[in-house]
């Protein structure tokens, strides 16, 4: 059996950027407070909402509406 819901009230950011840009990385990883996540289909939990793997140079935050 499949269930399928919408999650109301989510923000959702897309970060686009090379995994071999330091600069960008460690941007980025100031700002979560953890490393993106280069490995394919990974996921990072962290303070800000939780951090998709999309491909090489695309990653998704999901969080909370009001904090995007």
């Amino acid at each position: 059996t499949l269930t399928a819901a919408e999650l109301p009230n989510l923000g959702y950011l897309v970060l686009r950027g090379r995994a071999d840009d330091v600069a960008f990385m460690s941007g980025v990883a100031g700002v979560l407070g953890a490393p993106l996540p280069t490995r394919p289909r990974s996921v990072l939990r962290c303070a800000a909402g939780v951090v998709l793997w999309q491909s090489p140079d695309e990653w998704w935050l999901l969080c909370a509406r009001n904090q995007r």
